[in-house]
C-alpha cells in the first residue's frame, strides 16, 4: 500500500492511516526488534520530502515504545535553543531527569548525565530531519536497548563511532504508480468526467511522481472545471519551462522546479489572499509544526488586542490549508509545514508586493515579539488565573502553549538582533516563573544559558548595565526557587540570598523583599524558624508601603509573604497569630483571583487547623477547596501537600486505615522511579519533578500508621528511608522527628529544639555541619528582633494618648542561654525613649522568657509636636544590662483643627 501525507479533515483530528501493509514500516519494525538488545543501533529512513517518512517513523516509535516500555524522546528542528548542551537539557528533561544546582552549563559534562541515564533506561530517540549526521553521534543513548529512528533526505554515510551493521539505512520512496493515480483522483474529488488512467498516469509522469505535486494538481483539476487533462499536463510543461529560464544559481532538479511552479499555480488560484497572507507567516518559526495561537498572533500582528474568536478564524483558515494540500494536521491544533512549502512560503514572505510588508530582515523580529506577546498574554495563567485570557480561551489553553513553544520562545530569544529591553525583561520573568511552576529546571539552564551567551556577545542588546543585572537576578531567583522546590535547601538558600544581596547593592527594595520572602520559606523549610521569621517579616514591612498604596502587585506579593509567615507561626504553635495572617493572606489572593495562591493559604490554614486540633471536618473542607484550585492549576506540589494533609486529618478523625490507604497512594505518586533511583523522576514524564520534601513528610506519616506487630521491619525501613530524606534535603526538623520515631519516643521534638548552638548539632552526629552560617547575614546579625507597631488610628493627634504595641522574637540559643541564667529567671528590660512625648511606661520588665510566644509589650505616649516623632526602643538583660536590640522609628503626629461652623446664606 502507498503511503502519501493524510490529508486533514475540517474540525476533527485526522485518523491515522492504515500501515498493516506498509513494507517500510514493516522494514523498519523488523531491523528494531532485531538490533534491540544488542547495543545503541540507529535506522534511518531516507527520501524526497513529502512521502510520509517522519509519518512511517512516528508510528514505528510509538509501537516499539509500547513493545520495549521504553522512553520516548523527540528532537525537531528548532524546537529548543541551538546548541549541544541545550539539546542534551531537552532530552533529560524528557527523560525525568533532576538539574541540580549549580545549574551545570557544559555540554560534556550534560553529556556525561545524559550517557549515565540513558545506560540505565530504555529508550526510543526520534529524529525528524536530519542534515547533520556530526551532531547524532553524542546524542546517541548510552544503553544496550537504545534505539534512534531518524528522517533525513539522504541516507547516513557513517557509522556514527557504532559497531558494523548497527545503523540501518531504509529507503522510502514516493507511491508506486498505481498509488499515484489514485492520489489524483482523491484530489480531483468527484469533478464530472472521470479521466481515464491513461490521462492521470501523463499527469502524474509530468509531476514526476512528486505526492505534493500530484495531490496539488489534483486539486487545480477539480478547482477548474473547464480544464482537460491534456490542457493540464501543457499548462505544468509551460510553468516548468518558465522557471528553467529563470536565473536560479543553485541548478536545482526538474522535479524541484515542477514542484515550485505548481505551488505557485496552486498558491494563487485556490487561495484566497488571506489564505495566502497567513501560510506566508507561517513560514517564520523554525518549528517543524506550529500551533494554532502563534499562527493567530503573526497572522494578526497588526490588529492588536483580539479574543479567542480571531483565534478560531485562524484555525479554520489552517483547515483549508490542510484541505489544500499545503499543511498537514497533525493535532487537534497543531499543523506540520513540510519544508518544500516552508521555503515557498519564506520566498513570498521576503519578496512581497507591497513594499510595506516585511521583508527578510525583520521576520526574526515579528516572530520574536509574535512569542513575546503571546507569554505576556499566557503569565496570569501562571500566577493562577483561570477566567480568559485573551487570545487565549482559558488557562488551559494558555499553559497548554507555553509548555509546547517554551523552547522555542527561548530561541527567538537567541536569534532575533533586535528588541525591547524592557519587553525581554518581562517575558524572562514570564518564563521563569512557568519553569519554577512545573518544576522545569533544565529549560530554565536553557535560559539561563542562552542569556549569559548572547548578551556577551551582544545578540541580546538588554539595554544599560542595571537591565541585564535584572535579568539576570530575576533568572537566579528562579534557580534558587526551583532548587527549593526540589528539596535542594542549601544550594537554594545560597542561591536566594546571592540574588537579595544584589537587589540591596541596587536599592530595590520591591525585589529585595520577594528574595526575603523566599529565603524566609527556604529556611522555615530547613527548620531554623527565628531566622526565617526574620526574613518574612522584614519582607512584610518593605512591602507594607505598597501594599497600603493598593499597589496590585505589591499586594500579590504581600499575600504571599503572609502565607509564609501564617505557615510559620503555625508551625511554632501561635494558631491564633497564623489565623489572623492567613485569613489576610486569603483575603488578598481572592482580591487578585489568584486561585494558586488562595489554595496555598487555605492548604496552609487547613494544616493550622489540624495542628490546633480544631475541629478536622473544617481542615477537611479546607483542603477539598485547595485541591480543587491545584487541579485547575496543575500545582501538582501543591496536590501532593493536600493527600498529605488530608491523610493527617484523618488521622486526627482516627481514621487510621483510611489515612494509610491515602499516604500509600500518595508514595505510589511522589516516588521518584519504579527503581527507587533518587536521580529521575518516572521515565517518560518530563517536567515533573517530585516534591522531595512532600516525599519525606509523606514516607513519614505512612510509617506512623504502621502500627500492627507484623509491620515493625516495614515501619522501620520506611522510618529509615524518610529520615535519609530528610538529611538529604536539609530538613532538621523533620530529621529529628524521624530520629525521635525511631528511638520510640511518643512525643515529636518540640520546634525550638531546632534551631540548637553549633556545638550541640556536632555532638549529636554532625547533622548540621554542613548547614549555612546564617548569623553572617545583616538580617540575622542581631539575637532578637523587635517589631514595632501603633495600635489604632494614623497618624496620631497631636496631645492624645496613642499605643505601641512591640512584638519580640528570641533565637533558641539566646532563650536557652537567658532560661539556664541564675538571675532574675531570664527576664528583659526594655527601655522607651521619645524627646517630645510623655511615656508610661519609660522602663518596663518584659515576662519571663517562655512564658509566652512572642514576647509583647504595650507602650502608651502623648506627643507634644506635630511632624515626625523619633522613638526609640532599647531591650537589655536585666540580669546585666547587656544590650540585645536598639531599635528606632517614627510616627507621624498631625494637628487637629477645631470644626468650623458653615453659615448659610439668608
Amino acid at each position: 500500500m502507498a503511503l502519501l501525507p493524510h490529508r486533514g479533515t475540517t474540525g476533527q483530528q485526522p485518523e491515522p492511516p492504515e500501515l498493516d501493509d506498509d513494507s517500510v514500516l514493516r522494514d523498519v519494525l523488523h531491523e528494531a526488534s532485531r538490533l534491540v538488545g544488542h547495543g545503541t543501533a540507529v535506522v534511518v529512513l531516507h527520501g524526497p520530502p513529502g512521502i510520509g517518512k517522519f509519518t512511517r517513523a512516528n508510528r514505528a516509535a510509538l509501537q516499539l515504545r509500547r513493545q520495549l516500555g521504553a522512553v520516548l524522546m523527540e528532537l525537531r528542528p528548532g524546537r529548543t535553543p541551538s546548541g549541544a548542551a541545550n539539546e542534551f537539557r531537552e532530552l533529560l528533561s524528557m527523560l525525568g531527569a533532576r538539574a541540580l544546582l549549580p545549574l551545570e552549563m557544559d555540554a560534556d559534562h550534560l553529556s556525561e548525565e545524559y550517557a549515565k541515564v540513558t545506560e540505565r533506561v530504555k529508550t526510543v530517540l526520534l529524529l525528524d530531519d536530519v542534515a547533520d549526521w556530526d551532531q547524532v553521534q553524542p546524542l546517541l543513548p548510552a544503553g544496550s536497548d537504545g534505539l534512534v529512528i531518524a528522517t533525513s533526505l539522504a541516507p547516513c554515510p557513517e557509522t556514527l563511532g557504532l559497531a558494523a551493521g548497527k545503523v540501518v539505512n531504509i529507503p522510502v520512496e514516493g507511491p508506486d504508480l498505481t498509488g499515484c493515480v489514485e492520489a489524483f483522483r482523491e484530489a480531483a474529488g468527484a469533478r464530472g468526467g472521470r479521466p481515464s488512467r491513461d490521462m492521470v498516469v501523463s499527469v502524474v509522469e509530468q509531476c514526476f511522481r512528486s505526492p505534493l505535486a500530484i495531490q496539488l494538481t489534483g486539486a487545480l483539476y477539480a478547482h477548474h472545471t473547464g480544464l482537460a487533462v491534456p490542457d493540464l499536463v501543457k499548462e505544468l510543461r509551460r510553468r516548468l519551462s518558465e522557471r528553467k529560464r529563470l536565473p536560479l544559481g543553485n541548478h536545482p532538479a526538474d522535479a524541484d522546479l515542477l514542484l515550485w511552479a505548481v505551488l505557485d499555480w496552486a498558491c494563487e488560484d485556490l487561495l484566497e489572499p488571506e489564505h495566502r497572507g497567513l501560510l506566508e507567516v507561517l513560514s517564520l518559526p523554525e518549528t517543524s509544526t506550529v500551533g494554532v495561537h502563534t499562527a493567530a498572533e503573526l497572522f494578526h500582528r497588526k490588529a492588536g488586542a483580539y479574543g479567542p474568536e480571531r483565534v478560531e478564524q485562524v484555525a479554520a483558515l489552517l483547515r483549508d490549508l490542510a484541505d489544500r494540500y499545503f499543511l498537514e494536521l497533525q493535532g487537534r491544533d497543531r499543523f506540520r509545514i513540510s519544508s518544500a512549502v516552508r521555503q515557498f512560503a519564506a520566498y513570498r514572505l521576503s519578496h512581497p508586493p507591497d513594499a510595506d510588508e516585511p521583508g527578510s530582515k525583520v521576520a526574526p523580529l515579528i516572530l520574536r515579539a509574535a512569542y513575546c506577546r503571546l507569554t505576556l498574554a499566557a503569565r496570569p495563567a501562571v500566577d493562577g488565573h483561570l477566567e480568559p485570557l485573551p487570545p487565549f480561551a482559558d488557562s488551559d489553553s494558555a499553559l497548554g502553549w507555553l509548555a509546547e513553544e517554551k523552547g522555542a520562545v527561548i530561541r527567538a530569544l537567541q536569534i532575533a538582533e533586535r528588541v525591547d529591553p524592557g519587553i525581554t525583561l518581562d517575558v524572562i520573568k514570564a518564563l521563569c516563573t512557568f519553569f519554577v511552576t512545573t518544576g522545569d529546571l533544565n529549560s530554565l539552564s536553557m535560559l539561563e544559558d542562552v542569556v549569559d551567551k548572547e548578551s556577551t556577545g551582544r545578540r541580546i542588546p538588554l539595554g544599560e548595565n542595571g537591565l541585564l543585572r535584572s535579568v539576570r537576578c530575576a533568572i537566579d531567583m528562579a534557580v534558587g526557587i526551583g532548587a527549593r522546590r526540589d528539596g535542594q535547601l542549601t544550594a537554594s538558600y545560597e542561591q536566594l540570598r546571592a540574588v537579595r544581596e544584589r537587589y540591596a547593592e541596587d536599592n530595590n527594595g520591591f525585589d529585595e523583599a520577594w528574595a526575603l520572602r523566599h529565603i524566609g520559606v527556604t529556611l522555615h523549610y530547613m527548620g531554623d524558624f527565628a531566622p526565617a521569621m526574620r526574613y518574612l517579616r522584614r519582607a512584610r514591612d518593605q512591602l507594607a508601603p505598597l501594599d497600603h498604596l493598593g499597589n496590585p502587585e505589591a499586594q500579590v506579593r504581600m499575600a504571599w509573604v503572609l502565607h509564609g509567615l501564617g505557615a510559620l507561626y503555625a508551625d511554632v504553635g501561635a494558631f491564633d497569630e497564623a489565623r489572623r495572617i492567613l485569613d489576610r493572606s486569603l483575603e488578598l489572593h481572592q482580591l487578585h483571583r489568584g486561585v494558586r495562591g488562595r489554595s496555598w493559604a487555605q492548604l496552609v490554614l487547613a494544616s493550622c487547623c489540624t495542628k490546633a486540633d480544631d475541629d478536622p471536618s473544617v481542615a477537611l473542607g479546607l483542603l477539598t477547596r485547595a485541591a480543587e484550585g491545584f487541579e485547575q492549576t496543575g500545582d501538582q506540589a501543591g496536590l501532593a501537600w493536600v493527600r498529605l494533609e488530608n491523610a493527617r486529618s484523618q488521622m486526627a478523625l482516627g481514621r487510621l486505615d483510611k489515612a494509610r490507604r491515602e499516604l500509600r497512594e500518595a508514595l505510589d505518586v511522589l516516588e521518584p522511579s519504579q527503581e527507587g533511583e533518587g536521580e529521575t523522576a518516572r521515565p517518560g514524564a518530563p517536567h515533573v519533578w517530585i516534591d522531595r520534601r512532600a516525599l519525606a513528610w509523606t514516607r513519614f506519616e505512612y510509617a506512623r500508621c504502621l502500627r500492627h506487630p507484623y509491620e515493625v521491619d516495614l515501619r522501620a525501613a520506611e522510618l529509615a528511608a524518610a529520615r535519609r530524606l530528610f538529611e538529604e534535603i536539609g530538613d532538621r526538623y523533620g530529621a529529628r522527628c524521624a530520629a525521635a520515631e525511631q528511638s520510640g519516643r511518643t512525643e515529636r521534638p518540640r520546634r525550638s529544639e531546632v534551631t540548637v548552638p553549633e556545638e550541640d548539632e556536632e555532638s549529636d552526629g554532625g547533622e548540621g555541619e554542613d548547614m549555612p552560617n546564617h548569623q553572617v547575614d545583616p538580617v540575622c546579625e542581631s539575637r532578637c528582633y523587635i517589631e514595632a507597631s501603633v495600635l489604632g488610628d494614623v497618624p496620631v493627634v497631636l496631645e492624645q494618648p496613642y499605643r505601641i504595641r512591640l512584638d519580640v522574637q528570641l533565637d533558641q540559643d539566646l532563650v536557652e542561654a537567658l532560661e539556664t541564667g541564675s538571675e532574675k529567671d531570664g527576664q528583659l528590660k526594655l527601655l522607651t525613649m521619645a524627646p517630645y512625648a510623655k511615656i508610661d511606661p519609660p522602663v518596663q520588665m518584659l515576662q519571663p522568657v517562655g512564658s509566652q510566644w512572642p514576647l509583647t509589650a504595650d507602650i502608651e505616649l502623648e506627643s507634644q509636636l506635630t511632624g515626625p516623632q523619633h522613638l526609640r526602643f532599647v531591650l537589655i538583660t536585666a540580669a546585666n544590662d547587656t544590650v540585645l536590640q536598639d531599635v528606632r522609628c517614627q510616627v507621624e503626629v498631625c494637628r487637629v483643627e477645631p470644626a468650623v461652623a458653615e453659615v448659610a446664606e439668608p
